[in-house]
């Protein structure tokens, strides 16, 4: 806050959870005050960036502050280094699973991904496999791993030890399409998630929850779902369609770049 009052009107600040900022959002009183002293702040300062336009268009419309400067600015990211990409087994069907792998009551919502695959048919669910696109401690005597190797046919991929960004990237090319599994507080209208920036610089499909996306910004690349019955259908229907091993056209995500939000800040800065 000493930061912000002193230089305010040269920062530029990333505001990744909305609710932090709204008056009157919380019933803890601590909570109340510091989110009084982040909406003040608002005055001070020059600049503030939101990860998707769907979270900017939607601090706007709560946040009553005359002139301030506001841009969507994509977290995304790119490894420059090169490596061969996989090609897609047809006999199988590869799901990325985002998000660390935690303990059952953590932020993924695994009873809607254990439902889901259940509804389906034994045929199918071996066709599925689930790759954990993040480290799994304790391996096997994971919570997580032990409630989905009990509860469904699909054959479970993870990596016991830290996974670095080639490797991330190697795996994420070895899916036919990502899914994100976040509970309501992670990931909706105020709050964003990362998964859709996964999808971009893996150019690959996403599965995800309708409320992170109710303006359809990423419509382009993904498939929504609001609880397991509809996350089961569209399961089946990928592994059902004949054409759901040919790549994604990269073309898709083309619009999902910087360059308007670099343009208003020269703009802002000049």
């Amino acid at each position: 806050m000493i930061f912000v009052f002193c230089h305010g009107k040269k920062t530029i600040m990333g505001i990744r959870d909305n609710n932090k900022y709204f008056l009157n959002n919380s019933e803890n009183f601590i909570e109340k005050i510091l989110n009084f002293i982040r909406h003040y702040s608002l005055l001070k300062i020059f600049c503030v960036f939101f990860e998707t336009k769907t979270l900017m268009r939607n601090f706007k419309m709560r946040i009553k502050i005359k002139n301030l400067n506001c841009l969507a600015i994509y977290p995304l990211h790119f490894i420059g280094k090169k490596f061969k990409f996989r090609k897609l087994n047809s006999k199988i069907f590869k799901i990325g699973l985002l998000g660390s792998i935690q303990e059952i009551n953590s932020r993924r919502d695994y009873n809607i991904l254990l439902k889901a695959i259940n509804a389906l048919n034994k045929k199918l669910q071996k066709k599925i496999v689930l790759i954990l696109l993040s480290k799994v401690k304790n391996g096997d005597k994971n919570p997580v791993i032990q409630e989905l190797q009990k509860k469904i046919q699909s054959k479970i991929v993870y990596k016991k030890n830290y996974i670095e960004e080639i490797e991330y990237k190697k795996l994420t090319s070895s899916c036919h399409v990502l899914l994100s599994i976040n509970k309501k507080q992670y990931g909706n209208s105020h709050k964003g998630t990362g998964s859709f920036f996964d999808a971009i610089s893996s150019k690959k499909r996403l599965i995800t929850n309708y409320r992170t996306d109710r303006k359809f910004e990423f419509k382009n690349f993904c498939y929504y779902y609001s609880n397991a019955y509809q996350l089961s259908i569209i399961l089946k229907c990928l592994l059902s369609k004949n054409d759901k091993f040919r790549p994604l056209n990269r073309n898709l995500f083309t619009k999902y770049n910087n360059i308007q939000a670099k343009n208003k800040l020269i703009k802002l800065l000049c």
